[in-house]
């Protein structure tokens, strides 16, 4: 499938979707590596899905290195959204999508004064701790939280499904 931002903005439209939990993965692990080097462009990319209730020996078994990151609603209380619900229970998950670095990418200023390519490793690893930290229990955030994904990762990458399961 030929790159697009539609494959990033349609795994995070399932955020809309009321659940008590949303964890998402990160293949590999950016704070260990800087992701998967392509063959054929030599550029790096990671991927990333989300779930709502993860198997987590399979994700231990089938992929050498993941970060996980979770939103889980802690109180019981009714909200906005009603997060109470049996559909709680069943296990609701995106495809993986491949998130590809852009080259060259723009330059910004650092904090030395001095201007260098956002890196995509780094981007990962904001968006990773940045995660639990959105209001996934009122539709105003659930759109906060697409937007500020999409803003750290749209400048920088490009977007593909994964042909297949990983």
């Amino acid at each position: 499938m030929s790159p697009s931002n539609s494959s990033l903005s349609r795994i995070l439209q399932h955020l809309k979707v009321p659940r008590k939990s949303w964890h998402i993965f990160v293949m590999p692990d950016p704070r260990e590596c800087q992701g998967f080097q392509r063959l054929d462009t030599g550029k790096y990319e990671f991927r990333i899905k989300l779930e709502t209730n993860p198997d987590m020996a399979i994700y231990y078994s089938e992929n050498p290195t993941f970060w996980r990151a979770s939103n889980i609603v802690s109180s019981d209380t009714d909200t906005h959204r009603n997060l109470r619900s049996s559909r709680d229970k069943e296990n609701f998950y995106t495809e993986w999508i491949r998130i590809i670095e852009k080259t060259p990418a723009a330059p910004v200023p650092n904090a030395a004064g001095t201007d260098n390519p956002p890196r995509i490793w780094d981007a990962m690893t904001q968006l990773m701790e940045r995660f639990p930290k959105h209001d996934l229990q009122t539709e105003q955030g659930v759109e906060k939280a697409i937007e500020d994904i999409e803003s750290m990762l749209k400048p920088i990458a490009t977007f593909e499904d994964l042909e297949g399961q990983y």
